[in-house]
Protein backbone atom coordinates (compact mmCIF):
# COMPACT_ATOMS: atom_id res chain seq x y z
CA UNK A 1 0.00 0.00 0.00
CA UNK A 2 1.52 3.33 -1.53
CA UNK A 3 1.10 6.37 0.74
CA UNK A 4 2.38 9.21 -0.68
CA UNK A 5 3.33 12.11 1.02
CA UNK A 6 0.98 14.14 -0.26
CA UNK A 7 -1.37 11.41 2.03
CA UNK A 8 -0.10 13.65 4.87
CA UNK A 9 -1.20 17.09 3.99
CA UNK A 10 -4.21 18.58 4.51
CA UNK A 11 -5.55 20.56 1.77
CA UNK A 12 -6.54 24.19 3.76
CA UNK A 13 -9.17 25.97 3.24
CA UNK A 14 -8.50 29.29 5.06
CA UNK A 15 -12.36 29.80 5.98
CA UNK A 16 -14.34 26.25 6.17
CA UNK A 17 -17.82 27.21 6.56
CA UNK A 18 -19.68 26.10 10.02
CA UNK A 19 -23.21 24.56 9.68
CA UNK A 20 -25.79 25.75 11.72
CA UNK A 21 -26.58 23.82 14.68
CA UNK A 22 -29.69 22.75 13.66
CA UNK A 23 -28.38 21.43 10.08
CA UNK A 24 -25.89 19.44 12.08
CA UNK A 25 -28.75 17.89 14.32
CA UNK A 26 -30.88 16.99 11.00
CA UNK A 27 -27.77 15.25 9.63
CA UNK A 28 -27.04 13.35 12.97
CA UNK A 29 -30.50 11.58 13.34
CA UNK A 30 -30.61 11.21 9.90
CA UNK A 31 -27.02 8.88 10.20
CA UNK A 32 -28.13 7.19 13.28
CA UNK A 33 -31.42 6.12 11.63
CA UNK A 34 -29.63 3.04 9.27
CA UNK A 35 -27.08 2.13 11.64
CA UNK A 36 -29.47 1.98 14.56
CA UNK A 37 -32.00 -0.18 12.80
CA UNK A 38 -29.46 -2.71 10.89
CA UNK A 39 -28.04 -3.37 14.23
CA UNK A 40 -30.81 -4.07 16.22
CA UNK A 41 -32.72 -5.98 13.95
CA UNK A 42 -30.10 -9.23 14.21
CA UNK A 43 -31.37 -9.15 17.61
CA UNK A 44 -34.77 -9.97 16.30
CA UNK A 45 -34.39 -13.03 14.53
CA UNK A 46 -35.58 -15.52 16.63
CA UNK A 47 -38.53 -13.46 17.88
CA UNK A 48 -40.18 -12.68 13.93
CA UNK A 49 -39.20 -16.34 13.39
CA UNK A 50 -41.66 -17.22 15.96
CA UNK A 51 -44.09 -14.75 14.86
CA UNK A 52 -44.12 -15.71 11.13
CA UNK A 53 -43.47 -19.60 11.62
CA UNK A 54 -40.39 -19.49 9.50
CA UNK A 55 -36.86 -21.15 10.32
CA UNK A 56 -33.97 -18.77 11.58
CA UNK A 57 -32.17 -19.58 8.13
CA UNK A 58 -34.79 -18.08 6.52
CA UNK A 59 -35.18 -14.79 8.76
CA UNK A 60 -32.23 -13.97 8.05
CA UNK A 61 -33.17 -13.07 4.72
CA UNK A 62 -34.50 -9.59 6.70
CA UNK A 63 -31.03 -9.06 7.57
CA UNK A 64 -28.95 -10.37 3.96
CA UNK A 65 -31.93 -8.41 1.71
CA UNK A 66 -31.38 -5.46 3.56
CA UNK A 67 -27.76 -5.38 3.50
CA UNK A 68 -27.82 -6.45 -0.68
CA UNK A 69 -29.96 -3.32 -1.15
CA UNK A 70 -28.07 -1.02 0.79
CA UNK A 71 -25.39 -1.85 -1.58
CA UNK A 72 -27.07 -1.11 -4.45
CA UNK A 73 -28.37 2.15 -3.25
CA UNK A 74 -24.51 3.18 -2.26
CA UNK A 75 -23.66 2.30 -5.82
CA UNK A 76 -26.08 4.48 -7.25
CA UNK A 77 -25.79 7.19 -4.70
CA UNK A 78 -23.23 9.21 -6.54
CA UNK A 79 -24.85 10.06 -9.69
CA UNK A 80 -28.20 10.66 -7.88
CA UNK A 81 -26.08 13.62 -5.61
CA UNK A 82 -24.88 14.48 -8.99
CA UNK A 83 -28.69 14.59 -10.84
CA UNK A 84 -30.70 15.78 -8.09
CA UNK A 85 -28.53 17.27 -5.68
CA UNK A 86 -27.14 15.98 -2.68
CA UNK A 87 -30.07 18.07 -0.32
CA UNK A 88 -32.72 16.76 -2.78
CA UNK A 89 -31.21 13.06 -2.48
CA UNK A 90 -30.95 12.87 1.15
CA UNK A 91 -34.52 14.39 1.44
CA UNK A 92 -36.18 11.22 -0.73
CA UNK A 93 -33.83 8.64 0.78
CA UNK A 94 -34.96 9.74 4.42
CA UNK A 95 -38.51 9.93 3.35
CA UNK A 96 -38.17 6.77 1.79
CA UNK A 97 -36.74 5.13 4.61
CA UNK A 98 -39.39 6.33 6.98
CA UNK A 99 -42.32 5.31 4.76
CA UNK A 100 -40.08 1.74 4.33
CA UNK A 101 -40.04 1.43 8.61
CA UNK A 102 -43.48 2.22 8.79
CA UNK A 103 -44.56 -0.26 6.29
CA UNK A 104 -41.88 -3.07 7.84
CA UNK A 105 -43.65 -2.78 11.35
CA UNK A 106 -46.85 -3.23 9.54
CA UNK A 107 -46.00 -5.89 8.13
CA UNK A 108 -48.75 -8.85 7.50
CA UNK A 109 -46.46 -11.45 6.73
CA UNK A 110 -43.43 -12.60 6.71
CA UNK A 111 -42.57 -12.04 1.99
CA UNK A 112 -44.07 -8.83 2.73
CA UNK A 113 -41.75 -7.83 5.41
CA UNK A 114 -38.73 -8.69 3.27
CA UNK A 115 -39.62 -6.88 0.52
CA UNK A 116 -40.40 -3.87 2.95
CA UNK A 117 -36.64 -4.72 3.86
CA UNK A 118 -35.38 -4.49 0.45
CA UNK A 119 -37.16 -0.82 0.12
CA UNK A 120 -35.56 0.22 3.14
CA UNK A 121 -31.76 -1.06 2.71
CA UNK A 122 -32.61 1.02 -0.38
CA UNK A 123 -33.03 4.17 0.92
CA UNK A 124 -30.55 3.24 3.25
CA UNK A 125 -27.90 3.11 0.91
CA UNK A 126 -28.53 6.68 -0.18
CA UNK A 127 -28.41 8.52 2.95
CA UNK A 128 -24.64 8.28 4.62
CA UNK A 129 -23.03 8.85 1.21
CA UNK A 130 -25.56 11.82 0.53
CA UNK A 131 -24.89 13.29 4.23
CA UNK A 132 -20.88 13.31 3.49
CA UNK A 133 -21.82 15.06 0.14
CA UNK A 134 -23.62 17.68 1.93
CA UNK A 135 -21.30 18.77 4.82
CA UNK A 136 -18.36 18.43 1.90
CA UNK A 137 -20.60 20.95 -0.08
CA UNK A 138 -20.97 23.27 2.83
CA UNK A 139 -18.00 22.61 5.21
CA UNK A 140 -15.60 22.13 2.28
CA UNK A 141 -12.50 19.13 2.10
CA UNK A 142 -10.42 21.16 5.12
CA UNK A 143 -13.76 21.15 7.34
CA UNK A 144 -14.62 17.95 6.69
CA UNK A 145 -12.71 15.96 9.76
CA UNK A 146 -14.46 18.36 12.53
CA UNK A 147 -17.86 17.70 10.96
CA UNK A 148 -17.58 13.81 10.60
CA UNK A 149 -16.27 13.92 14.39
CA UNK A 150 -20.02 14.49 15.35
CA UNK A 151 -21.90 13.41 12.17
CA UNK A 152 -19.77 10.02 12.21
CA UNK A 153 -19.53 9.15 15.80
CA UNK A 154 -22.87 7.27 15.15
CA UNK A 155 -20.91 4.83 13.18
CA UNK A 156 -19.26 3.97 16.40
CA UNK A 157 -21.83 4.27 18.80
CA UNK A 158 -24.75 2.72 17.48
CA UNK A 159 -23.73 -0.76 15.92
CA UNK A 160 -22.65 -1.41 19.94
CA UNK A 161 -25.52 0.04 21.15
CA UNK A 162 -28.13 -1.47 19.16
CA UNK A 163 -28.25 -5.45 19.97
CA UNK A 164 -28.94 -3.89 23.08
CA UNK A 165 -31.67 -1.19 22.58
CA UNK A 166 -33.20 -3.87 20.30
CA UNK A 167 -33.79 -6.46 22.69
CA UNK A 168 -34.89 -4.08 25.42
CA UNK A 169 -37.71 -2.86 22.92
CA UNK A 170 -38.42 -6.52 21.96
CA UNK A 171 -39.14 -7.51 25.26
CA UNK A 172 -41.15 -4.36 26.58
CA UNK A 173 -43.52 -3.79 23.10
CA UNK A 174 -42.58 -6.16 20.77
CA UNK A 175 -40.36 -6.73 17.38
CA UNK A 176 -42.05 -3.88 15.36
CA UNK A 177 -41.27 -0.91 17.56
CA UNK A 178 -37.98 -1.60 16.51
CA UNK A 179 -38.93 0.09 12.75
CA UNK A 180 -41.51 2.38 14.51
CA UNK A 181 -39.12 4.20 16.93
CA UNK A 182 -37.59 5.03 12.78
CA UNK A 183 -40.43 7.58 12.28
CA UNK A 184 -40.53 10.20 14.77
CA UNK A 185 -36.54 10.17 14.41
CA UNK A 186 -36.79 10.68 10.42
CA UNK A 187 -39.78 13.21 10.66
CA UNK A 188 -38.07 14.75 12.96
CA UNK A 189 -34.81 14.89 10.55
CA UNK A 190 -36.63 16.14 7.88
CA UNK A 191 -38.46 18.87 9.97
CA UNK A 192 -35.04 20.38 10.84
CA UNK A 193 -33.60 20.06 7.39
CA UNK A 194 -36.82 21.22 5.16
CA UNK A 195 -35.37 25.08 5.37
CA UNK A 196 -32.16 24.84 6.92
CA UNK A 197 -30.15 23.03 4.60
CA UNK A 198 -29.14 24.97 1.24
CA UNK A 199 -30.19 23.82 -2.50
CA UNK A 200 -27.14 22.58 -4.37
CA UNK A 201 -26.47 22.63 -7.65
CA UNK A 202 -27.77 19.72 -10.22
CA UNK A 203 -25.34 18.27 -12.73
CA UNK A 204 -26.69 16.50 -16.00
CA UNK A 205 -25.06 12.94 -15.97
CA UNK A 206 -26.46 10.81 -17.80
CA UNK A 207 -25.53 6.94 -17.35
CA UNK A 208 -25.99 3.76 -19.16
CA UNK A 209 -27.93 1.08 -18.30
CA UNK A 210 -25.22 -1.10 -18.33
CA UNK A 211 -22.91 1.02 -16.22
CA UNK A 212 -26.13 0.91 -13.26
CA UNK A 213 -26.66 -2.88 -13.63
CA UNK A 214 -23.38 -4.13 -13.67
CA UNK A 215 -22.12 -2.23 -10.83
CA UNK A 216 -25.46 -3.25 -8.77
CA UNK A 217 -25.08 -6.71 -9.65
CA UNK A 218 -20.58 -6.83 -8.96
CA UNK A 219 -21.18 -5.04 -5.58
CA UNK A 220 -23.86 -7.07 -4.25
CA UNK A 221 -22.78 -10.40 -5.52
CA UNK A 222 -20.06 -9.88 -3.85
CA UNK A 223 -21.14 -8.84 -0.40
CA UNK A 224 -23.17 -11.99 -0.71
CA UNK A 225 -20.36 -14.19 -1.82
CA UNK A 226 -18.34 -12.88 1.21
CA UNK A 227 -21.17 -13.19 3.53
CA UNK A 228 -22.46 -17.08 2.12
CA UNK A 229 -18.62 -17.95 1.68
CA UNK A 230 -19.42 -18.91 -1.75
CA UNK A 231 -17.21 -19.10 -4.51
CA UNK A 232 -19.54 -19.36 -7.23
CA UNK A 233 -21.06 -16.05 -6.32
CA UNK A 234 -17.22 -14.39 -6.77
CA UNK A 235 -16.67 -15.41 -9.52
CA UNK A 236 -19.85 -14.26 -10.63
CA UNK A 237 -19.11 -10.64 -9.37
CA UNK A 238 -15.85 -10.59 -9.96
CA UNK A 239 -16.97 -11.01 -13.91
CA UNK A 240 -19.47 -8.13 -13.32
CA UNK A 241 -16.96 -5.98 -11.57
CA UNK A 242 -14.69 -6.09 -14.21
CA UNK A 243 -17.37 -5.42 -16.64
CA UNK A 244 -18.15 -2.14 -14.38
CA UNK A 245 -14.54 -0.98 -14.27
CA UNK A 246 -14.31 -1.31 -17.97
CA UNK A 247 -17.42 0.52 -18.66
CA UNK A 248 -16.47 3.25 -15.77
CA UNK A 249 -12.84 3.76 -17.21
CA UNK A 250 -14.46 4.44 -20.52
CA UNK A 251 -17.58 6.67 -19.53
CA UNK A 252 -17.69 10.25 -20.25
CA UNK A 253 -20.10 10.21 -17.10
CA UNK A 254 -19.10 7.16 -14.31
CA UNK A 255 -21.47 5.64 -12.37
CA UNK A 256 -18.77 5.78 -9.26
CA UNK A 257 -15.35 7.31 -10.95
CA UNK A 258 -12.91 3.99 -10.46
CA UNK A 259 -10.52 7.10 -11.69
CA UNK A 260 -9.88 8.00 -7.99
CA UNK A 261 -7.30 5.21 -7.26
CA UNK A 262 -5.13 6.30 -9.20
CA UNK A 263 -4.56 8.71 -7.11
CA UNK A 264 -2.23 6.91 -4.85
CA UNK A 265 -3.38 8.26 -1.73
CA UNK A 266 -6.87 8.04 -2.43
CA UNK A 267 -5.93 4.01 -2.98
CA UNK A 268 -4.33 4.11 0.66
CA UNK A 269 -7.18 5.76 2.44
CA UNK A 270 -9.63 3.08 0.65
CA UNK A 271 -7.40 0.61 1.81
CA UNK A 272 -7.47 1.80 5.58
CA UNK A 273 -11.72 2.05 5.48
CA UNK A 274 -11.62 -1.43 4.41
CA UNK A 275 -9.66 -2.56 7.46
CA UNK A 276 -11.35 -0.61 9.79
CA UNK A 277 -14.71 -2.10 8.70
CA UNK A 278 -13.58 -5.76 8.82
CA UNK A 279 -11.62 -5.15 12.21
CA UNK A 280 -14.41 -3.24 14.29
CA UNK A 281 -17.76 -3.00 12.44
CA UNK A 282 -17.02 -6.97 11.17
CA UNK A 283 -16.48 -7.95 14.87
CA UNK A 284 -18.86 -5.61 17.19
CA UNK A 285 -21.65 -8.06 17.17
CA UNK A 286 -19.64 -10.60 17.88
CA UNK A 287 -18.32 -9.06 20.77
CA UNK A 288 -21.31 -7.51 22.01
CA UNK A 289 -22.68 -11.46 22.12
CA UNK A 290 -19.74 -12.28 24.36
CA UNK A 291 -20.43 -9.51 26.85
CA UNK A 292 -23.92 -10.66 26.75
CA UNK A 293 -22.61 -13.99 27.70
CA UNK A 294 -20.39 -13.76 29.91
CA UNK A 295 -22.97 -12.01 32.21
CA UNK A 296 -25.67 -13.73 31.32
CA UNK A 297 -27.27 -10.64 29.18
CA UNK A 298 -27.32 -8.26 32.49
CA UNK A 299 -28.61 -4.94 30.53
CA UNK A 300 -27.07 -3.22 33.43
CA UNK A 301 -23.46 -4.72 33.18
CA UNK A 302 -24.02 -5.20 29.19
CA UNK A 303 -24.98 -1.46 28.77
CA UNK A 304 -22.00 -0.26 31.07
CA UNK A 305 -19.80 -1.81 29.03
CA UNK A 306 -21.02 -0.32 25.63
CA UNK A 307 -21.39 3.14 27.38
CA UNK A 308 -17.27 2.91 28.14
CA UNK A 309 -16.49 2.09 24.45
CA UNK A 310 -19.15 4.76 23.56
CA UNK A 311 -17.11 6.85 25.73
CA UNK A 312 -13.81 6.30 24.37
CA UNK A 313 -15.20 7.15 20.93
CA UNK A 314 -17.31 10.42 22.13
CA UNK A 315 -13.01 11.70 23.47
CA UNK A 316 -11.62 10.69 20.18
CA UNK A 317 -13.79 13.28 18.72
CA UNK A 318 -12.49 15.75 20.97
CA UNK A 319 -9.15 15.00 19.87
CA UNK A 320 -9.96 14.81 16.12
CA UNK A 321 -11.01 18.25 16.65
CA UNK A 322 -8.79 19.69 19.03
CA UNK A 323 -5.35 18.19 19.51
CA UNK A 324 -5.45 16.00 16.37
CA UNK A 325 -7.20 18.46 14.10
CA UNK A 326 -3.38 19.26 12.22
CA UNK A 327 -1.99 16.07 12.31
CA UNK A 328 -1.86 14.19 8.84
CA UNK A 329 -4.72 11.55 8.36
CA UNK A 330 -2.59 8.35 7.66
CA UNK A 331 -0.66 8.36 11.55
CA UNK A 332 -4.13 9.04 13.03
CA UNK A 333 -5.65 6.09 11.10
CA UNK A 334 -2.44 3.72 12.02
CA UNK A 335 -2.99 4.84 15.59
CA UNK A 336 -6.66 4.04 15.73
CA UNK A 337 -6.09 0.72 14.31
CA UNK A 338 -3.18 0.18 16.98
CA UNK A 339 -5.83 1.23 19.93
CA UNK A 340 -8.52 -1.18 18.70
CA UNK A 341 -5.80 -3.91 18.82
CA UNK A 342 -4.85 -2.88 22.28
CA UNK A 343 -8.07 -2.65 23.29
CA UNK A 344 -8.98 -6.41 21.86
CA UNK A 345 -6.28 -7.63 23.33
CA UNK A 346 -6.86 -6.36 26.50
CA UNK A 347 -10.77 -7.91 26.19
CA UNK A 348 -9.11 -11.43 25.51
CA UNK A 349 -7.03 -11.11 29.18
CA UNK A 350 -7.92 -13.35 31.84
CA UNK A 351 -8.33 -10.57 34.67
CA UNK A 352 -10.35 -8.74 31.57
CA UNK A 353 -13.77 -11.38 33.22
CA UNK A 354 -14.93 -10.53 35.48
CA UNK A 355 -16.26 -7.11 35.50
CA UNK A 356 -13.11 -4.88 36.32
CA UNK A 357 -11.03 -2.40 35.79
CA UNK A 358 -9.07 -4.13 32.72
CA UNK A 359 -12.48 -4.72 30.75
CA UNK A 360 -13.45 -1.02 31.15
CA UNK A 361 -10.16 -0.32 29.86
CA UNK A 362 -10.09 -1.97 27.04
CA UNK A 363 -13.37 -0.67 25.79
CA UNK A 364 -12.46 2.05 26.17
CA UNK A 365 -9.20 2.09 24.19
CA UNK A 366 -11.18 0.22 21.60
CA UNK A 367 -13.65 2.64 21.46
CA UNK A 368 -10.78 5.55 21.36
CA UNK A 369 -9.38 4.09 18.58
CA UNK A 370 -12.46 3.05 16.19
CA UNK A 371 -13.57 6.18 16.61
CA UNK A 372 -10.77 8.50 15.80
CA UNK A 373 -9.51 5.64 13.01
CA UNK A 374 -13.03 6.11 11.60
CA UNK A 375 -13.80 10.02 11.34
CA UNK A 376 -10.38 10.28 9.90
CA UNK A 377 -10.73 7.95 7.22
CA UNK A 378 -13.89 8.91 6.30
CA UNK A 379 -12.43 12.68 5.96
CA UNK A 380 -9.29 12.02 4.23
CA UNK A 381 -10.79 10.56 1.64
CA UNK A 382 -12.32 14.09 0.51
CA UNK A 383 -9.18 15.68 1.56
CA UNK A 384 -6.99 13.57 -1.38
CA UNK A 385 -9.88 13.54 -4.07
CA UNK A 386 -10.66 16.72 -5.80
CA UNK A 387 -13.70 18.25 -4.79
CA UNK A 388 -15.66 17.66 -8.05
CA UNK A 389 -15.52 14.04 -7.31
CA UNK A 390 -17.17 14.50 -3.75
CA UNK A 391 -20.39 12.08 -4.24
CA UNK A 392 -18.28 9.54 -6.18
CA UNK A 393 -15.64 9.52 -2.98
CA UNK A 394 -18.15 9.54 -0.16
CA UNK A 395 -19.98 6.45 -2.40
CA UNK A 396 -16.68 4.46 -1.98
CA UNK A 397 -15.93 5.22 1.47
CA UNK A 398 -19.06 3.51 2.67
CA UNK A 399 -18.60 0.48 0.28
CA UNK A 400 -15.05 -0.43 1.67
CA UNK A 401 -16.85 0.19 4.85
CA UNK A 402 -19.72 -2.68 4.25
CA UNK A 403 -17.63 -4.83 2.24
CA UNK A 404 -14.89 -4.85 5.47
CA UNK A 405 -18.00 -5.19 7.52
CA UNK A 406 -19.09 -8.17 5.84
CA UNK A 407 -15.57 -9.29 5.58
CA UNK A 408 -15.33 -9.37 9.50
CA UNK A 409 -18.49 -11.04 10.13
CA UNK A 410 -18.31 -14.24 7.67
CA UNK A 411 -14.25 -14.24 9.42
CA UNK A 412 -16.41 -14.24 12.41
CA UNK A 413 -18.87 -16.85 11.37
CA UNK A 414 -16.38 -19.27 9.96
CA UNK A 415 -13.97 -19.38 13.70
CA UNK A 416 -14.89 -22.56 15.38
CA UNK A 417 -12.07 -21.97 17.93
CA UNK A 418 -12.48 -20.01 21.62
CA UNK A 419 -13.70 -16.66 21.47
CA UNK A 420 -10.23 -15.50 23.24
CA UNK A 421 -8.34 -17.09 20.32
CA UNK A 422 -10.69 -15.01 18.13
CA UNK A 423 -9.85 -11.59 20.01
CA UNK A 424 -6.11 -12.64 20.13
CA UNK A 425 -6.35 -12.74 16.04
CA UNK A 426 -8.35 -9.63 15.80
CA UNK A 427 -6.10 -7.65 18.17
CA UNK A 428 -2.75 -9.01 16.08
CA UNK A 429 -4.09 -8.47 12.97
CA UNK A 430 -5.11 -4.76 13.74
CA UNK A 431 -1.72 -4.04 15.65
CA UNK A 432 -0.20 -4.93 12.72
CA UNK A 433 -1.63 -3.63 10.08
CA UNK A 434 -1.94 -0.27 12.38
CA UNK A 435 2.48 -0.78 12.49
CA UNK A 436 2.80 -0.96 9.14
CA UNK A 437 0.97 2.21 7.66
CA UNK A 438 2.84 3.88 10.00
CA UNK A 439 5.74 2.55 8.56
CA UNK A 440 4.87 2.99 5.20
CA UNK A 441 3.97 6.95 6.34
CA UNK A 442 7.52 7.34 7.28
CA UNK A 443 8.99 5.76 4.08
CA UNK A 444 6.55 7.98 1.95
CA UNK A 445 8.01 11.30 3.47
CA UNK A 446 11.41 10.51 2.44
Amino acid sequence: MSTPHSTATRKENPSPATPSKTIMAALLLSAILPLLDSSMVNVAVPTIGEEFRVEAAQVQLTVSSYMLAATIGIALSATATRRLSSRTTWLISVSAFVIASLLCGLAPNFMALVIFRVVQGLACGFIMPAVQSLLVDMVGPAGMRAALATIGLPAVVAPAFGPLFGGAIIAAVGWRWMFFINIPLGLAAIALAWRSIPTANRSPDPVGPLQIFSASIGLAALLWAVSAHNPWWALAALAALLIYIRLDLRADHPLLGMRLYANQAFSAVMGLCLVIGAVFYGTLLATVLQIEEWFEADPIKVGLLLAIQGAGAWLSRSLVKGPLAKVPAIPIIGGGLIAIGVGTAILALPAAHPLGPTLLIGHLIRGLGAGAGTVVALAAAFEVAPQAEAASASAHTRVMLQLGGALGAAGVGAWSASAAGLAILIASGSFLIGIVTLILFQFSKR
